[in-house]
């Protein structure tokens, strides 16, 4: 019924220009299957990334942690809900051009339903709030995402 991943360790990063960045990594994925047609993910994470100016993070790495919580209910099969809600915070390190050290705090929540047309065929609808919460008030925003797809599967 529960079956998964959980990897942990260091990571060390030593670049020339910049300071060197370094820390404890973790990356956790758990799925416990509660019945026969319900189950529920729990991802948790931390890592060190590398940063790039052209998507206004710092040039130097950030720090990343966060985690998620899935829940599938197959009840009513085909039919499968998917429910998610997910937490990250990027803590950027190093002087940047847009002020120095920053910390982004993202927050999500969606449901999804998806129906199988055909073999290949499925109708998906999707709704999503993403949110995020910046030392930086230009990266801030509020945003709902609502989506009808086929998808074709090959």
């Amino acid at each position: 019924k529960l079956s998964g991943t959980f990897k942990a360790g260091y990571t060390q990063t030593d670049v020339d220009e910049f300071e060197d960045s370094g820390g404890f990594a973790l990356d956790t994925d758990l799925t416990y299957r509660f019945s026969s047609f319900n189950k529920f993910n729990v991802r948790v994470f931390r890592s060190i990334v590398s940063s790039t100016r052209t998507a206004r993070e710092s040039g130097v790495y950030y720090v990343s942690t966060g985690g998620s919580l899935t829940a599938t209910c197959e009840k009513w099969e085909p039919l499968r809900i998917t429910a998610t809600f997910s937490y990250t915070n990027n803590s950027f390190k190093g002087s940047d051009s847009v002020g120095g050290d920053r910390e982004d705090d993202y927050f999500s929540a969606g449901l999804q339903t998806r129906y199988p047309i055909r073999d290949r065929l499925s109708l998906l609808l999707r709704y999503q709030y993403r949110s995020n919460d910046s030392d930086f008030k230009a990266d801030e925003y509020d945003e709902n995402l609502a989506e009808i797809r086929l998808v074709l599967t090959i």
